[in-house]
């Protein structure tokens, strides 16, 4: 080693010009060996007289500069002598192992090299190295030698026969690696929810057999733990009792770091720098070799199928809207086109190989139709068949189950179901319309008689209290029997407002304008309950396509609700307009209604558009129906987020582009 690293500086003494001369310049001499990266002394040979030392060596002897060239050099060095130096000049760069003599009387272990300079061999340089510093390059290029070789052990880890194989030598090759006396891993059981331990290298029976998903999510990310860290898992007390120095892992797979997990600790070492690094190399040979055998089982599976399979199965299945399961005779699923994986929630590999019975799961059984099809006699009619999806969900199908024969004998059995939930719910939401649309007739007629009695009473009531004396007791009760008229007149029209049809007048309207005035014109109430307000209008923001009066009463009963809701502690009324759009990249007005009252509790806010329903005393419950009807039929949106402490109302309309007249409630002319 020394040999080589004196010739490596060698390239600074080209020509050797300082050595033709009879003396040579000692500072020039002094700057090239405090070039060399290894202690070194210029020496006169015959004499054995030491001209310099550079600085390594007064670090290496303890000597000063000036005590070391007061020193002969076999002084400095017991063990050399004339005969052995004229050997080591003779045999040019080799190196030889001697002892030299310290300030303090000490011997210490070196290995020299000695150099002549020029023809002569008047002049030589000795350069040192202790011996220890040598073992330890020498450790180090072992151990770099070593993890080489793990390396390319772990790059030929995914071919091998078996994955159990694989997986025992990507360990292997990780101890090496690594150099921990100890290396784990743990791969997701598909049955309980835990990591089982599948493979070892070391003393397995100090870790644990199992790792509880609650365990793993703690070392989702790469983990070094050491005595006098907390422990996030078994794993750890088990470290802690075992009296290991560290205990590094790092999930299999970073995406799905639940899946598995390597594990690696020692009890002699501490953690090596890159250890994190080395436990990523092997995660991610071992995840290869897992994939691979994923690939392999899959070819094996086709390879497998019968003819008959692969004549029926072909990309024309995958193109079709009804789901198609394949099954074998035995009943065992043999594949699935994509519509039935994205009905059921499966992909097709996860149940091959399963019995049906055990994924098709149904209200009523399959049994007597699979028997059947085993016989050789389909079922083209299963009838009213609701199946569970992987979800927990369920879904209406019309089935069909198909044997397939050849040879004089059942070589498949094919399962055809199409999802009818859709026509299912479009029926019954056709008839739940086709009765509201009654009810409404129904409604509207009631009301329409109701008030000629309600007009009737509270005239009547008007006489009674013109006749009374003023100061007559029952004047009391006649007015609050007058706002009993008043009040039932009142749902009267809001009953006929929102069973009715009605025309709108479509016009070019700015909402900015019509909810400011009437801001303005609450802004008395508001005082009175301390409540302030605001409006906010982007720049430029568009005018909106709807009937004026309707819109108007859109944004009264949004306005008066939030000013009912904050009556009481006061508060802040916001109205903000901006441009939006909607999926469908139309161009919208949005404009949120906020304030910051007690909130809609959770429970009735999806209730709130609900006809007739109220939590106000003296509401009738139709202003926010009538609300979102009048919404609905100016082709806008209406929604409501809410919180304790605040609402917000979220209402967007289409921007005034082209007319197009509305002439009854939701519907184009």
């Amino acid at each position: 080693m020394v040999a080589i690293e004196y010739m490596k500086a060698r390239q600074f003494f080209p020509d050797l010009s300082l050595l033709k001369r009879r003396t040579p310049e000692l500072a020039e001499f002094a700057a090239l060996l405090e070039i060399l990266p290894n202690a070194a002394v210029l020496v006169e040979v015959k004499q054995g007289e030491i001209i310099l030392a550079n600085a390594r060596t007064t670090e290496l002897t303890a000597y000063t500069r000036q005590e070391i060239r007061e020193q002969n050099l076999f002084t400095l060095f017991p063990e050399l002598n004339q005969k052995l130096l004229a050997n080591m000049l003779m045999n040019g760069y080799g190196s030889w192992d001697l002892m030299i003599r310290k300030r303090d009387g000490s011997l210490l272990s070196v290995q020299a090299a000695l150099n002549a300079l020029g023809q002569s061999a008047q002049w030589a340089v000795i350069t040192l190295e202790e011996a220890s510093s040598v073992q330890q390059k020498e450790i180090e290029q072992e151990l770099a030698n070593q993890r080489w070789n793990a390396l390319h052990i772990l790059s030929l880890a995914p071919q091998g026969p078996t994955l159990d194989a694989n997986i025992k030598q990507a360990l292997q090759a990780g101890q090496l690696l690594t150099g921990a006396s100890l290396i784990c891993v743990f791969q997701a059981d598909g049955n309980e929810p835990l990591l089982q331990r599948i493979a070892c290298w070391g003393h397995q029976t100090d870790l644990p057999e199992s790792l509880t998903l609650s365990e793993v999510s703690q070392l989702r990310e790469p983990y070094i733990w050491m005595p006098g860290k907390r422990t996030l898992a078994s794993v750890h007390r088990n470290a802690l009792a075992q009296k290991y120095k560290y205990m590094a892992s790092v999930p299999i797979d970073q995406t799905n770091p639940l899946d598995g997990l390597i594990v690696v600790a020692d009890q002699i070492s501490q953690a090596p720098n890159d250890i994190l690094t080395y436990l990523q190399i092997i995660a991610g040979t071992i995840s290869t070799a897992m994939e691979f055998d994923i690939l392999h089982q899959d070819y094996l599976k086709i390879q497998e199928r019968p003819p008959a399979s692969q004549l029926i199965e072909s990309p024309v299945t995958d193109l079709v809207n009804d789901c198609i399961i394949y099954l074998a005779p035995d009943l065992t699923i043999l594949n699935m086109n994509a519509s039935a994986e994205n009905i059921l929630g499966y992909a097709s590999e996860e149940v091959s190989g399963e019995q049906i019975e055990n994924v098709l799961i149904g209200t009523k059984s399959l049994s007597p139709a699979l028997k059947s099809a085993q016989s050789g006699v389909a079922t083209d009619n299963m009838g009213d068949f609701r199946l569970h999806r992987r979800d927990g969900s369920t879904i209406s199908v019309q089935m069909r189950v198909i044997p397939v024969e050849g040879e004089e004998q059942v070589r498949q059995i094919i399962i055809l179901f199409s999802d009818v939930s859709k026509h299912e719910e479009f029926r019954l939401r056709t008839q739940q319309l086709e009765q509201q649309a009654l009810l409404g007739e129904v409604t509207a007629i009631f009301a329409h008689e109701v008030r000629n009695p309600i007009n009737n009473i509270s005239t009547g009531l008007q006489l009674m209290a013109m006749n009374i004396p003023t100061e007559d007791p029952r004047h009391g009760q006649i007015e609050r029997m007058q706002q009993d008229c008043d009040r039932l007149e009142h749902l009267m029209k809001s009953v006929l407002t929102f069973s009715g049809p009605r025309e709108y007048k479509l016009e070019a309207v700015d909402l900015e304008q019509l909810i400011q005035r009437l801001l303005d014109r609450w802004h008395p109430r508001m005082n009175r309950n301390n409540i302030k307000h605001r409006l906010q209008a982007a720049p430029n923001t568009p005018k909106v396509l709807g009937d004026y009066r309707a819109l108007e009463q859109v944004f009264t009963n949004l306005l008066s609700n939030a000013i009912t809701a904050m009556k009481e502690r006061g508060g802040v009324l916001a109205v903000v307009l901006s441009l939006t759009q909607d999926s469908g990249t139309r161009d919208m007005v949005e404009i949120n209604v906020m304030d910051n009252g007690p909130g809609i509790p959770e429970d009735i806010r999806e209730k709130i558009f609900q006809p007739f329903f109220t939590t106000s005393k003296g509401g009738t419950g139709l202003g926010l129906a009538i609300t979102q009807r009048i919404i609905n039929a100016h082709k806008g949106t209406i929604s409501v987020n809410s919180i304790p402490g605040g609402t917000i109302f979220h209402i967007r309309l289409p921007v005034c582009e082209e007319m197009e007249p509305i002439t009854t409630e939701g519907e184009s002319a």
